[in-house]
């Protein structure tokens, strides 16, 4: 499949849209792969408490990982908690 739209990215004009993703993801997990492993460590040493607390607490996992959205008319500063 030829891909015209992406000539913002790329001047030479049309570009399979295979190589156009194969770039792109080559390019995302570079800039993850950099990560420091000792950060990476010190994150799992922070998270392995935490983790334990908040599954000591019911629903609070799935608290925590809900999605806030405000609906139409719904003012933040009126909510109440």
């Amino acid at each position: 499949m030829k891909v015209t739209r992406i000539t913002k990215f790329y001047r030479w004009g049309q570009l399979e849209a295979s190589s156009f993703l194969q770039t792109h993801r080559l390019a995302s997990t570079e800039v993850k792969n950099n990560f420091p492993a000792k950060k990476k460590e010190d994150q799992k040493a922070l998270d392995a408490p935490l983790m334990k607390a908040i599954e000591g607490v019911p629903d609070l996992k799935s608290y925590l990982g809900a999605r806030f959205s405000l609906k139409s008319g719904m003012k933040p500063h009126e909510l109440v908690f």
